[in-house]
């Protein structure tokens, strides 16, 4: 009865002193998050450079078959790249590609002659560039077989790891270290893709993936798997990766032959290393000199990171030692040179 008495004396004056108070104070707060957040990642990366960062691999080999090593690897390398304005970062991982792998075919497609190869009659035009180009990586797969690559992936080695590992399974896959829970059974990214003709896995991926795209609405397709960590682990939007969730929903029902190797340690090691901070990663990759900095297998640029480097390339400024600028472009080239 007394705190009844005590709630009934408080005015409505003293309750909007209390919601302004408090909303005073979150304000406060937020201030001081927008304040401390960066200067948080800044010393992080600092540390970082400083000290190093990870370097270990960790290769995950699900159900190996022995069966598999006298099926030939088709050493054929796909490249996707449709854009009309010229990319001077895209430029040199395509000539890295071609001066690393000579032996291999390597076909740049766009969206005029990518036809040649591949069926795109089912596809609605107003998917976004990201979903058809994830449509036709599988498609180029399921077909023949190789080696899909995004056209922002920067090789520093030839590709006889991957002829090496793949070679008693059907399939090679990078995987997300920040998606992934069950460390048996991670989530594989789609970035760069190798695979053997017939192959099972590629086939199931590339039939679930369709079922999505040519849907009536492909972006929420898979909304009502968001919940579902038992399948998708830590996706975090069923809206933008749907290429990784169909991957998780073929692999939930059947067992494939799968090697993956972590991206934390290769493709992405420099994102996670500097917090995808553009400044820090260019530091590194452009003007620094190559011997003084980790160099894995290979470097995967995402969009922001691509558009950051390719301004200093642009404009010339880099190092010529540093891992990018020393990858020996010739200048009179172009992506679409075979």
């Amino acid at each position: 009865m007394y705190i009844l008495k005590c709630i009934k004396k408080i005015s409505k004056l003293d309750i909007k002193m209390l919601v302004l108070f408090l909303e005073l104070k979150m304000k406060k707060i937020k201030l001081l998050r927008t304040i401390v957040a960066p200067i948080y990642w800044f010393v992080l990366c600092w540390y970082r450079s400083i000290f190093g960062y990870s370097q270990q691999e960790k290769w995950v080999y699900q159900n190996e078959n022995n069966k598999l090593s006298n099926n030939s690897f088709p050493k054929i390398i796909w490249i996707y790249w449709d854009s009309a304005e010229r990319n001077f970062l895209v430029e040199r991982c395509i000539s890295q590609v071609r001066k690393l792998c000579p032996d291999y075919d390597i076909t740049i497609l766009n969206r005029k002659n990518v036809i040649e190869y591949v069926d795109l009659s089912k596809i609605n035009y107003e998917l976004t560039q990201a979903t058809l180009s994830d449509y036709i990586r599988l498609a180029l797969l399921r077909k023949y077989g190789g080696v899909w690559m995004d056209a922002s992936v920067f090789l520093l080695q030839d590709l006889f790891w991957v002829e090496k590992n793949i070679k008693n399974f059907s399939t090679l896959l990078f995987y997300t270290d920040l998606c992934t829970l069950d460390q048996n059974n991670p989530v594989c990214e789609s970035w760069f893709i190798a695979a053997k003709k017939n192959n099972d896995f590629i086939n199931d991926w590339f039939l679930e993936f369709e079922l999505c795209v040519t849907s009536s609405n492909p972006y929420l397709y898979y909304k009502d798997y968001f919940n579902k960590k038992d399948i998708i682990q830590k996706i975090p939007n069923t809206d933008y990766l749907m290429i990784y969730v169909a991957a998780e929903i073929v692999k939930s029902k059947k067992k494939y032959d799968i090697v993956y190797l972590n991206s934390k340690s290769t493709g992405h090691y420099y994102n996670y290393k500097f917090c995808a901070n553009g400044w820090f990663i260019a530091r590194n990759l452009l003007f620094k000199d190559k011997r003084k900095v980790y160099n894995p297998k290979l470097i995967k640029f995402t969009s922001d990171i691509r558009d950051y480097i390719n301004k200093y390339l642009e404009k010339g400024n880099y190092d010529v030692n540093s891992v990018v600028g020393s990858s020996g472009f010739n200048k009179g080239s172009s992506v679409d040179e075979k």
